[in-house]
């Protein structure tokens, strides 16, 4: 195992076979509409000297495993929404709070949340993307008011998150086609 190939949970990252397991559950099960839920990157952000977060890691991990679901569905894979794990630093059960899934940084003494690089990368990989205003205009909005209002209550704004999450999936099947 290469270890600069693990995250912070010593999990391998290995896309392909993130491809293999969808393909294989569509040609083992009769080619089934399939979710991924809860694919991400944990790993130790450090906020730099301007308070900001730069995870260029979560980054590549998610462009590499976001084109091996773009492959999967241009081989017929029926995958109908993706999530990317998580919107918030959450509490993991076996670990606490030790490890970070987060695309919004929190601290959790005094539950400030900073947005990482990540946040802006798959709000941007939305935005620029062939999904109808509609359905981007929500999700945008919902990260401008987390912005603006960075105390919100947790459970409403990951759940509507995750809502949006979906909602923006559906609409951006033809995204895998084109843009990744």
């Amino acid at each position: 195992i290469n270890k600069k190939k693990l995250t912070s949970m010593n999990w391998e990252i290995v896309p392909n076979a993130y491809y293999n397991q969808i393909m294989e559950l569509k040609n083992r099960y009769n080619n089934p509409i399939i979710h991924l839920t809860e694919n991400g990157w944990s790993y130790p952000d450090v906020k730099n000297k301007k308070g900001k977060i730069i995870d260029a890691k979560r980054i590549s991990f998610l462009k590499k495993y976001l084109k091996a679901v773009k492959k999967a569905l241009k081989d017929g894979a029926r995958i109908k929404s993706y999530f990317v794990w998580s919107l918030l630093d959450n509490f993991e059960w076996s670990l606490g709070y030790e490890k970070r899934f987060g695309i919004i940084h929190v601290d959790f003494k005094n539950l400030e949340r900073t947005p990482k690089k990540s946040y802006y990368f798959y709000a941007k990989l939305i935005k620029k993307n062939s999904i109808p205003k509609w359905c981007y205009k929500g999700y945008i909005l919902l990260l401008y008011n987390f912005q603006q209002q960075p105390n919100s209550h947790i459970l409403k704004l990951s759940t509507n998150f995750l809502y949006l999450n979906f909602l923006y999936f559906q609409c951006l099947i033809n995204f895998f086609s084109q843009n990744i």
